[in-house]
């Protein structure tokens, strides 16, 4: 699954409540002996999301696609809004029967 924030036509109304910005958006990894606690911020208003740099494309294979719609089932991260600009679904995969 390639997400293409470009292409997508939920492009800025739908990045303050979608899974790329979560995943963009997060600090990098620290090597310490202790965890470090970071504060939550708070959610940002549609207005003030922050979108996606052009260019910016994400690749999901099968498992990580399932990772993150556990996590937002869970509501532990907001799910994908993404929608690509054909009308198709946002997994990439077409509808039958």
């Amino acid at each position: 699954m390639l997400i293409d924030c470009d292409s997508c036509t939920a492009r800025g109304t739908g990045c303050a409540d979608c899974v790329v910005t979560v995943l963009l958006g997060a600090p990098p990894a620290r090597r310490a002996t202790a965890p470090v606690f970071l504060p939550v911020p708070p959610v940002p208003a549609a207005e003030d999301a922050v979108v996606a740099r052009a260019g910016v494309v994400v690749d999901l294979d099968d498992v990580e696609r399932r990772a993150v719609r556990a996590l937002a089932e869970g509501g532990l991260v907001p799910p994908l809004r993404h929608r690509p600009a054909g009308g198709g679904r946002p997994d990439g995969r077409r509808r039958t029967g």
